[in-house]
């Protein structure tokens, strides 16, 4: 967006400026409420509301289509009761992430509740617009100083939209809903491959008290050995390098989530005289090495492919040479 308030990238056809303005003044948003004690309203009748937890929020896609509970009747006037079409956000900053209600149901406090009831947006428009990184920081910088790394209401009306013609918005939301449609394709893909080397993993590999894999290429007949790891390699140990020592750019501090994540870039890093102090205690992983958590995801494994220097966190991170 350039300070013609007008994107980079549009579709022919349009060429005012967008709007800005704050979110609050576009839309109603509400805190969601809980009545308490919930295990006295949870019900396993049919006619029960249906009762939205972050669990039954989906990992791809945006729309909130069933709930794993149900709440009674009676507890309606302590929570907030969502529709077909509103939209709701997790009032968690570590979260985030809007959804789009495809039926009707109560949300708890963690809930945050916003309403198109002007009907000014494109609605899978802005759920789109609610999670981007713009809004994302927006919420950080509005939220600064705060006691709770919390979202409320006000927080999220303070907080600065820029917004297109409905037209606009619905070609853009098309146009974005698209290309999440792939990636939900590709990401169902994925899976199945994770799970199928998951079970190849199982049968290529001896099970307990086997000398032989259940599946093997052909030509390999003899049996396979037992040895401990330390006999056949060394398992390798670095120092836990304090907070204090962290930096914003450099080498890569790797930690077990980094691991988890498949990602050998970082998000911590080390300057380069700190890390040139702690590779020559401890040494570094390199080209060829196997890093494996210690922690977290215990033993995700992880072949480093490259020179590129790293260091990896004590205790949390270990590797194989």
């Amino acid at each position: 967006m350039n300070k013609k308030k007008t994107p980079a990238i549009r579709f022919q056809g349009f060429t005012e400026d967008w709007e800005q303005r704050r979110l609050g003044e576009l839309v109603t948003i509400e805190r969601g409420g809980s009545p308490r004690p919930i295990d006295a309203y949870i019900t396993d009748d049919p006619d029960g509301l249906n009762w939205v937890k972050i669990g039954d929020a989906p990992e791809q896609g945006s729309y909130i289509t069933h709930t794993e509970e149900k709440i009674k009747p009676s507890g309606l006037s302590k929570t907030r009761q969502v529709f077909p079409g509103d939209l709701i956000l997790s009032n968690s900053m570590s979260f985030g992430k809007p959804y789009i209600m495809s039926i009707p149901g109560c949300i708890h406090d963690g809930w945050l509740l916003i309403r198109n009831n002007q009907n000014i947006f494109d609605l899978k428009f802005l759920c789109q617009l609610l999670g981007i990184k713009q809004m994302l920081e927006q919420y950080g910088q509005l939220a600064a100083g705060s006691t709770v790394n919390n979202l409320n209401k006000e927080l999220v009306a303070h907080a600065i939209v820029k917004i297109s013609s409905k037209a606009e918005q619905g070609k853009i939301s098309v146009f974005l809903e698209a290309i999440d449609n792939i990636i939900a394709l590709h990401q169902r893909k994925l899976t199945k491959l994770h799970l199928l080397k998951k079970s190849m993993l199982t049968k290529m590999f001896p099970k307990d008290g086997a000398r032989v894999p259940e599946i093997r290429f052909q030509g390999f007949h003899g049996d396979w050995k037992e040895q401990r790891l330390s006999k056949l390699a060394e398992v390798k140990d670095s120092a836990r390098i304090p907070n204090s020592l962290w930096a914003g750019e450099g080498v890569p501090y790797i930690r077990a989530s980094d691991l988890t994540n498949d990602d050998l870039s970082g998000t911590l890093f080390l300057s380069s005289d700190t890390f040139s102090f702690y590779k020559n205690r401890t040494g570094a992983p390199e080209k060829g090495d196997v890093l494996f958590n210690g922690g977290g995801e215990i033993g995700k494994a992880l072949l480093k492919p490259d020179d590129s220097d790293i260091y990896v966190q004590g205790g949390a991170v270990l590797y194989v040479k």
